[in-house]
């Protein structure tokens, strides 16, 4: 079977919020399964089937070694534009990840 899944879709804004929306369904069954979920972060802006198009294979399976834990995602994803040394800041953070 498999043992770990690879989100990859595009890294503009409307990819990364794809991702969560497939983190959000996938949470239940990660849990049950043992399954392993990674988010895959393409350079520039890219979608998975341009950057293949304009690179060589070994370059995304660099990239797949260096896709990150769900939960770090998450965690991004809940920090960002926000600024961390405030209390709102923080609060908001946290708020995001609940």
């Amino acid at each position: 079977g498999v043992d770990t899944l690879y989100l990859a879709f595009g890294s503009d804004a409307a990819g990364q919020r794809a991702i969560l929306s497939a983190l959000d369904v996938l949470d239940g069954l990660s849990t049950a399964t043992d399954l392993k979920v990674r988010v895959v972060q393409l350079p520039n802006g890219k979608d998975p089937d341009e950057y293949l198009q304009h690179q060589p294979p070994e370059t995304f399976e660099t990239i797949l070694q260096e896709a990150m834990p769900h939960w770090q995602f998450r965690c991004d994803a809940a920090m960002a534009g926000l600024d961390l040394t405030t209390d709102d800041g923080r609060n908001q953070a946290l708020n995001n990840l609940v």
